[in-house]
């Protein structure tokens, strides 16, 4: 329907429920809140999926909405669909390639560095190391000439993993923030990249038994208080875990975690019953079908 049509028919309902087509922002359903439990509504995705493909829904109100709320969902849905598209491009490319890409900043509107650099590194990276040590002076140079703020740490933070240098890793994100090193790691950047490093000194080793430890981390707190009466520390020491395996069940549950997050504008997910997780009106919650 048109956003004309669309617009008075929700302010005709009120307080409803608007399923978008997820790639143009185009409204295709409404369905009238009522005293309806919300997730009850949120479960009209599936259906509608299966009739229309890609989805997604907002919660809105049909005395406050305006047109320009309808033309923002249909600009970020175009704009998120078009990045989609790029991802999905560049994905299977081989290093060379992503690098090429990186080197070129090699997108256009609306997609641009600060978007796609993280995701090109990190594509780059999941490539094995023999693959990648030939191109690490074109990736210095682009640390060194390209990139700025959080996209150069996370670019050296994997130069040093490849390095297999700790020292080199430690001094990267004391330049950022001095105290890093003095507490538990509760980034999960880092706590990938020492994973990722399995380091043979001393401290890193203590920092992450430590972080899994402590009932304070959001992470792995949980998973240390189900596994009392036994201290998660005297746990690892008593079976006799190598350190090794101690790092990898470290680094396994956060690459997952990062994986199982959208980001990068990927929020709209194209299968069924999947809600894209923004709130305009405080209300709208991600449900996955």
């Amino acid at each position: 329907m048109t956003l004309e049509e669309a617009l008075a028919r929700i302010q005709a309902v009120g307080r409803c429920f608007v399923i978008f087509d997820a790639n143009t922002g185009e409204v295709l359903e409404i369905e009238a809140q009522g005293g309806e439990p919300a997730e009850e509504l949120i479960g009209a995705m599936k259906p509608a999926a299966t009739r229309h493909g890609a989805v997604m829904g907002r919660f809105l109100d049909g005395a406050t909405v305006t047109r320009r709320d309808l033309e923002d969902v249909e600009s970020d849905a175009r704009t998120s669909a078009r990045r989609t598209a790029w991802f999905n491009l560049h994905a299977p490319r081989p290093p060379e390639e992503l690098l090429g890409a990186l080197e070129r900043e090699d997108f256009a509107e609306p997609l641009d560095l600060s978007s796609c650099a993280e995701f090109l590194i990190e594509r780059l990276f999941d490539y094995p190391p023999a693959d990648l040590h030939p191109l690490v002076p074109r990736l210095e140079r682009v640390c060194g000439a390209r990139l700025k703020g959080r996209l150069t740490r996370l670019l050296e933070s994997r130069l040093a993993v490849l390095a297999r240098d700790y020292a080199r890793l430690k001094a990267i994100w004391q330049r950022f923030d001095r105290t890093t090193f003095t507490q538990l790691v509760w980034h999960p950047e880092l706590l990938t990249c020492l994973g990722d490093l399995r380091p043979r000194e001393p401290e890193p080793i203590e920092l992450l038994i430590q972080t899994v430890g402590t009932s304070r981390n959001l992470m792995f707190g949980p998973r240390r208080e189900a596994m009392r009466p036994y201290p998660v520390r005297g746990l690892l020491m008593a079976v006799a875990i190598p350190v090794r395996g101690v790092l990898m069940a470290v680094a396994i549950p956060v690459r997952g975690l990062l994986m199982a997050i959208p980001r990068l504008g990927l929020f709209n997910i194209p299968r069924p019953g999947v809600v894209d997780g923004r709130k305009p009106d405080s209300e709208s919650r991600s449900v996955a079908g």
